[in-house]
């Protein structure tokens, strides 16, 4: 194998026409070898160490501007300008072992979620394909929690696809994103958005991308795809059962006031949400005005799948809690 690839090497590089013309068929070969591990590269390197002094030299005795770096300096890991590599790209690193590694740290890292890695093969390449299934977090934001950002995005993808006519309310514009769910994947909550966006970077660590669109050049050593749900399973929002027992920084008296599951009657239920640090309240009616008004007031949400006003916790937020309770 190695005496094959030798003999390409000098094939390819013993019939050099010019300064330029060594540069381009070393780039070209350094490409085509750089996958086959470092002895390959090794021998491509010490023959053009050989050429490039020569064809310099020659060079700078026409030029206007003269070259002079060495051929250390003047070689280039990518082909194309835009060349990148991951700090744990490794070309020994097959697709099933990078599939591995990423496994190990969503595991490690978000032990609440549940993750699909796979990967494909194929003439071409392979590809890595890493989806969210499951975790303790709602996927979007209630529309009342949209950023100003987030809803000129979501006004501009209406409009564009002819879902919404001017003028519009707040309640055509909200009723719009509830149905469509292109809208609602504009505005993923913070959880899942950093989550994905970590998931992304551990990817890309482990890639080489060497392409230009506009030469039309494609080189990597897989394509990867980051995303939620298949398209025959949705994702699901798994959250843990409550426990009865929260922080220690909690009273007891507070504490044994905290409900574990739902009860009826007319009474709110208090929850205690450890796997998010939160506190949530169940009405069995509709609250009154003042009651909505303290709420908001001290940080609390409705959460309009789970039918119930969520908050994280502190010690004030407990004492609100439990005084709409009482």
């Amino acid at each position: 194998m190695l005496w094959e690839m030798l003999e390409r090497i000098m094939k390819h590089l013993e019939n050099i026409k010019s300064f330029e013309d060594l540069r381009n068929k070393y780039l070209c070969l350094y490409e085509q070898f750089m996958k086959l591990g470092d002895d390959i590269v090794d021998e491509l390197n010490a023959e053009y160490d050989i050429l490039y002094p020569e064809w310099r030299d020659k060079h700078n005795e026409t030029a206007c501007v003269k070259v002079t770096e060495t051929a250390k300096e003047s070689r280039k890991r990518f082909y194309t300008e835009y060349g990148w590599a991951g700090e744990k790209y490794d070309s020994n690193l097959g697709i099933t072992d990078i599939a591995k590694a990423i496994r190990q740290f969503v595991k490690d890292t978000y032990p609440e979620t549940k993750w699909s890695v796979r990967t494909h093969k194929y003439s071409g390449g392979c590809s890595l394909y890493v989806t969210l299934m499951e975790s303790p977090y709602p996927l979007y934001k209630e529309f009342e929690d949209l950023t100003h950002e987030e809803l000129g995005k979501i006004v501009s993808a209406a409009d564009y696809n002819n879902r919404i006519k001017y003028p519009f309310s707040d309640e055509d514009l909200k009723k719009v994103f509830e149905e469509h769910e292109f809208l609602r994947e504009k505005a993923y909550t913070k959880e899942i958005a950093d989550m994905m966006k970590a998931v992304t970077d551990e990817v890309d660590k482990y890639r080489y991308d060497d392409s230009d669109g506009m030469i039309d050049y494609f080189s990597t050593n897989f394509w990867p795809t980051i995303r939620i749900g298949e398209w025959d399973k949705k994702y699901k929002q798994v959250v843990k059962p409550a426990k009865p027992v929260r922080s220690a920084a909690i009273s007891k008296s507070k504490r044994s006031n905290v409900s574990a599951t739902p009860i009826t009657g007319d009474k709110p239920v208090i929850h205690n949400n450890e796997a998010q640090n939160g506190i949530e309240i169940i009405f069995s009616q509709k609250p009154s005005t003042n009651v909505l008004d303290e709420l908001k007031s001290h940080g609390f949400r409705w959460n309009n799948k789970k039918k119930l006003w969520y908050a994280k916790q502190n010690e004030e937020r407990w004492e609100v809690a439990h005084k709409i309770a009482s």
